[in-house]
């Protein structure tokens, strides 16, 4: 076999080694949502999982170390799956920079909106697992912190962490009993208050 074959074979190979491991990833991921909306996530182990996909559990620990980043791949997964016209977020052309920070912002709020309406279940079980853990909840803070930060172009993470946290009231699953058919004209009322700060860093800009 000459050199341009040889790497041909171990381009091939390697390939196709990714492939299947992304593809026993998914199922993992599959199989572990399913049984966690099942049975709750104390109550699942990797052993179910394990069972459930017809393999080793030592095949499983080459994906995954311990149930710990099982649940977090799968919680993470959750929130970028219901947050993902946000990853990246696309500003219509022309628009201010306070008309970018509300659309955002609306943007992120009716989609934990429509993720609890349409399935309040899974809603409360991942959003219960994330306030438990912080390394989830940060990683959801950072990723929503950077989208706006590359929406708007404002580096200032501390005025962008303000806003996601000012907003809470319409994005934070604590709140999640209260929404109801208001939702977006009680978020416009609330959106008046908070518009001011981000007109003032507008014309900052244009000074």
């Amino acid at each position: 076999m000459d050199k341009s074959s040889k790497r041909l074979y171990f381009d091939i190979l390697y390939n196709f080694s990714y492939n299947e491991s992304m593809n026993t990833k998914e199922k993992i991921m599959e199989v572990a949502e399913k049984l966690v909306l099942k049975k709750g996530f104390e109550k699942v182990t990797l052993t179910d999982i394990a069972s459930e996909l017809d393999i080793s559990q030592p095949a499983l620990y080459k994906h995954y170390k311990n149930k710990a980043e099982v649940w977090e791949s799968l919680t993470t997964s959750w929130f970028d799956k219901i947050t993902a016209k946000l990853l990246p977020f696309q500003a219509k052309a022309d628009q201010s920079l306070s008309e970018i920070c509300h659309d955002w912002l609306w943007t992120l709020c009716e989609s934990k909106y429509q993720a609890y309406k349409e399935a309040p279940e899974m809603f409360a079980l991942y959003t219960q697992y994330a306030l438990r853990d912080p390394k989830i909840a940060d990683y959801h803070l950072d990723s929503m912190v950077n989208s706006l930060s590359e929406a708007t172009g404002i580096k200032d993470l501390t005025a962008l962490r303000a806003l996601y946290f000012l907003g809470s009231r319409y994005h934070y699953s604590g709140f999640a009993s209260r929404w109801d058919e208001h939702f977006q004209e009680d978020f416009e009322s609330a959106w008046k208050l908070i518009e001011p700060y981000f007109r003032g860093l507008e014309e900052e800009k244009k000074a």
